[in-house]
């Protein structure tokens, strides 16, 4: 009896579903077996194993449930494990320690580490890293020193390029040194002269960061180069866009004198040095002995030239030090959180005297840094200071705030900002 359409379409899709059936289990063998490698195909199944068109039935139908076969290994239940099961992947040490900052061949890390695990974290790097810093209190004090512990440190490795780090800034610091004790003219020559000049001589600076040493780094940014101790003073990755903004974006007018307040390892003196219009002179203020050190090998390491720039390093309190530029200063840098108002008041006698006018009687820039908790309050926070610092009468009548800048996110509803202050008489008629 010949069949009718209907069953003749059945009986086809019969067929289809079988062959699909058969191709699906020959599809997943094949991966299965590829993703073992090329010997398992040929091992004997495990006595009681599932064949493999079952085994594939049973993943369709519980995906997420590994299947384990009998082996002479027991699995600690009594049974026994599968001797092909993949060994439980060791976990990547990068993600030991998320939260770190590369200086160099020196990693500061967030996370308390093993000693193995900190130095599978460091072999991690290209460039390799020799030194991992632990991290555990952040930045304290007055002079923000860091307080950190010694996780790996491969010592040869890192003296070696501790050396190699510091080798360009000894050499220019060897050559004017012999030229300035010839009484010749080293600024045609090298390197700037001014800090021989200063409290800090370049030369005692290599011993006194004691080079080389292990932590003894440097780091390339925007085309400056910083030398850093990274156990003993801080270097803040995150204020990369304000150094470039002294770099690049500002423009100093040809004989113009800068203080640097709060100098550090010459965050802000350096580039600006290096800018392509560079103040004349820089009075860079550092309180921090060991910054002062560095500060003074930056320069070297710059090649910052005195025809150019003469930098002049004093190590003090730039409340107590300082008094030769006192009335002479055109731009005036306050780089210093979380709080420096208190020092605005000096820094305004930093500035040139202006001949005529109310407020400060004071003409110049000053680049004050601050922590508001909003960046839309960062204008009402930078004026509040200014108020309580200075007087409402000389904020009133000799300052305005020309720029607010954010930096970046210093804490929880913290913002690291910069306001650029513009200082000078308004007559009154």
């Amino acid at each position: 009896m010949p069949m009718r359409p209907a069953e003749v379409v059945l009986a086809v899709i019969a067929l289809l579903l079988v062959l699909r059936r058969v191709f699906a289990d020959r599809f997943e063998g094949r991966r299965l077996g590829s993703s073992q490698g090329a010997n398992t195909s040929a091992r004997p199944s495990a006595p009681g194993a599932p064949p493999a068109a079952a085994s594939s039935l049973l993943r369709r139908a519980a995906p997420t449930e590994a299947i384990q076969s009998p082996s002479p290994e027991t699995d600690g239940d009594g049974g026994a494990a599968d001797p092909t099961e993949q060994p439980a992947a060791k976990p990547n040490p990068r993600q030991l320690a998320k939260k770190y900052e590369r200086l160099g061949h020196v990693v500061v890390v967030r996370t308390k580490l093993a000693p193995a695990d900190a130095a599978a974290f460091a072999a991690t790097f290209a460039p390799p890293v020799h030194v991992v810093l632990y991290d555990g209190r952040g930045i304290t004090g007055e002079l923000r020193l860091p307080e950190l512990e010694t996780l790996h440190e491969d010592r040869d490795a890192a003296m070696a390029a501790a050396g190699a780090a510091v080798r360009p800034a000894a050499k220019r610091i060897a050559n004017y040194s012999a030229l300035h004790a010839a009484n010749s003219s080293p600024a045609r020559h090298h390197a700037n002269v001014m800090t021989l000049r200063s409290q800090v001589d370049p030369r005692a600076a290599l011993e006194g960061v004691g080079c080389p040493h292990p932590c003894l780094t440097s780091v390339t940014e925007g085309g400056t180069r910083y030398l850093l101790r990274a156990d003993r003073v801080m270097f803040c990755s995150g204020n990369t866009s304000e150094r470039t903004h002294f770099r690049n974006a500002v423009k100093c007018v040809a004989g113009e004198t800068v203080v640097d307040m709060f100098a550090g390892v010459g965050y802000f003196t350096v580039p600006l040095a290096c800018s392509a219009t560079p103040p004349a002179r820089i009075v860079a203020i550092e309180k921090n002995p060991i910054s002062a050190q560095l500060l003074a090998l930056n320069v070297a390491a710059n090649d910052v030239r005195a025809e150019r720039t003469n930098v002049t390093v004093v190590c003090g309190d730039n409340r107590a030090v300082g008094d030769e530029v006192l009335g002479r200063a055109d731009r005036v840098l306050m780089g210093y959180i979380p709080d420096c108002a208190g020092f605005l008041p000096r820094a305004m006698q930093f500035l040139k005297i202006a001949h005529g006018g109310d407020g400060m009687g004071r003409r110049g820039t000053v680049h004050y840094h601050f922590l508001a908790p909003s960046k839309a309050e960062a204008y009402s926070v930078v004026h509040a200071h200014l108020v309580r610092e200075l007087g409402e009468d000389v904020v009133a009548t000799g300052i305005t705030v020309d720029a607010v800048r954010v930096v970046k996110s210093f804490a929880p509803k913290r913002w690291h900002c910069v306001a650029d202050l513009k200082v000078a008489p308004r007559f009154q008629s």
